[in-house]
């Protein structure tokens, strides 16, 4: 089975400290974390930046709570290990802004992570020319991953916004705004909003 090799570039400093201690012995001997100061604008031309590598870039705080972050690793890795394939994958919210080079894509394949979790999972599996329904994503962990619309509420909210302006933001109800925030602060099993986003 060929090793993993997967690199991690993220602003979001509570997922760069704490992503090492959450991976299994073996995930953690073959995955890097970088900030985007270390990247800086030279990714295409980063030592290792080839088409074996699994690129999961995030720069504007989209897995602002490390909770996507985590199902999208962890079905990435079972991916690459089950189909035993060399993945080909960049994964960021807004292509247009991850990187400032459009000859960075030339190695990469680009997995939109705003579509969630299972689109990024079928995505992978096209990918990797593997997309039978015998070929499933394990996860080790029990917690759904937050829709879009569940963090956009969330983030809003946490940013000071009531319920009536987050509704006017996104042209949805206000009954809905407070159904995405119930069901967002339920899967990160919380109490209350606030904290969630806390350094």
């Amino acid at each position: 089975m060929e090793k993993l090799n997967i690199v991690v570039v993220t602003n979001n400093r509570y997922f760069s400290q704490g992503i090492m201690s959450i991976l299994t012995q073996d995930e953690q001997e073959h995955c890097t974390v970088w900030t985007l100061v270390q990247v800086g604008v030279n990714i295409n031309k980063h030592k290792g930046a080839d088409a074996g590598r699994c690129w999961i870039v995030d720069v504007d705080n989209y897995f602002n709570n490390t909770l996507l972050f985590l199902d999208l690793l962890t079905a990435l890795v079972d991916l690459k290990t089950t189909l035993n394939r060399r993945l080909r994958v960049l994964l960021c919210y807004n292509k247009y802004i991850c990187l400032p080079s459009r000859d960075c894509y030339a190695s990469f394949s680009v997995v939109n992570a705003a579509r969630g979790i299972k689109s990024v999972e079928h995505k992978v599996r096209s990918l990797s020319g593997h997309d039978r329904k015998d070929v499933e994503v394990t996860k080790s962990r029990n917690k759904t991953a937050l829709t879009r619309q569940e963090y956009l509420v969330l983030n809003a909210l946490s940013q000071g916004l009531n319920v009536s302006q987050v509704a006017e933001r996104y042209h949805i109800t206000p009954k809905r705004v407070s159904h995405h925030k119930c069901n967002g602060v339920a899967k990160m099993k919380k109490k209350r909003l606030y904290g969630v986003y806390g350094e």
